[in-house]
Formats: structure tokens, C-alpha cells, sequence
């Protein structure tokens, strides 16, 4: 008896769901505040483990869960559904992206402060 393993992996889902979503992967990118090309490594395997946050940011574009995009779990969206989820990213993309830099910075203050502060090693 063979056993049939499921080969579809994040890549593959969100290319299936890019393209019944009529996105680029640029389209995508800028909605999920990441970059084009970061989407196309994903889809295609040259970045086989992107991090839970680029998942969790594709996933709300689409309107999923990351369980969906990792392991294919629960049912694929409708273009009805992808169209309503889609636009609603449109309309919040610039408070996220605007969120997302000011996480950077302020995870960057941190980092510097923490370079700065003086050691405690005895």
C-alpha cells in the first residue's frame, strides 16, 4: 500500500490564493507590508521557513488562519470571500505599514539602548 503525503506546501497555498485573488506578488507584498520579492521566495520555495509574522501577515490579507497557509486546515476561501478580505486590507494597509515601522524603530531603540547601557559582568 502507498501512502499519499500532501506535497502542498505555505509556497503553494498562497500562490493559489494570490492568483484567485488577482495579485501580483508585488500585490500581495504591499498589502501584507513585505516585500514583492520576499512573496515570490516564499511561493517558490526559496524560502522554505518564513517567519510566523510574514505568515500571520499573508494570512489576515487572505483572511485565513496561518494553520490554513502551513497544513491546509479548514476549507479554502471563496473568490467572494478573498474579495471581501482583500478589500478590507486595502482600506487598513497604511495604518499597518505605518504600526510596522514604528515596531522596527522602537525594536531598534531597544536593540542600541541595550548596546549602550554599560555591562554588569563582574
Amino acid at each position: 500500500m502507498v501512502t499519499m503525503v500532501d506535497s502542498i506546501g505555505p509556497g503553494d497555498r498562497i500562490k493559489r490564493l494570490r492568483e484567485l485573488a488577482g495579485l501580483s506578488p508585488r500585490g500581495l507584498g504591499k498589502l501584507a507590508t513585505l516585500a514583492g520579492t520576499g512573496i515570490w521566495n516564499i511561493e517558490h520555495g526559496k524560502n522554505g521557513n518564513p517567519t510566523l509574522d510574514t505568515l500571520q501577515d499573508i494570512a489576515d490579507v487572505f483572511g485565513v488562519r496561518v494553520s490554513y497557509l502551513t497544513d491546509g486546515e479548514g476549507d479554502e476561501p471563496t473568490p467572494e470571500q478573498l474579495a471581501v478580505a482583500i478589500s478590507a486590507s486595502r482600506e487598513t494597509e497604511p495604518e499597518r505599514r505605518a504600526a510596522k515601522i514604528a515596531n522596527r524603530r522602537a525594536a531598534k531603540a531597544a536593540r542600541e539602548s541595550e548596546a549602550s547601557a554599560p555591562s554588569s559582568a563582574a
